[in-house]
């Protein structure tokens, strides 16, 4: 266990993580984004013409900051 540990902490610095996330518009400011297996979407306010069935951008980073 601890050359296990040794090795990981002594390659650190090379280490790379990478996140791809892509987004589509599906109708007027209704988005869908994706995250490796999870999807997800959001709205613009109900102003911007559509209804709102799912949390804004707002919302979302709201959610994320309390996380």
């Amino acid at each position: 266990m601890d050359l296990m540990h040794k090795n990981y902490t002594n390659n650190l610095q090379n280490r790379k993580f990478v996140l791809r996330a892509t987004v589509k518009l599906v109708i007027n400011m209704l988005f869908e984004g994706r995250i490796g297996k999870f999807t997800f979407q959001c709205v613009e306010p109900p102003e911007q013409g559509v209804q709102n069935l799912v949390l804004s951008p707002l919302d979302f980073f709201l959610i994320g900051v309390v996380f």
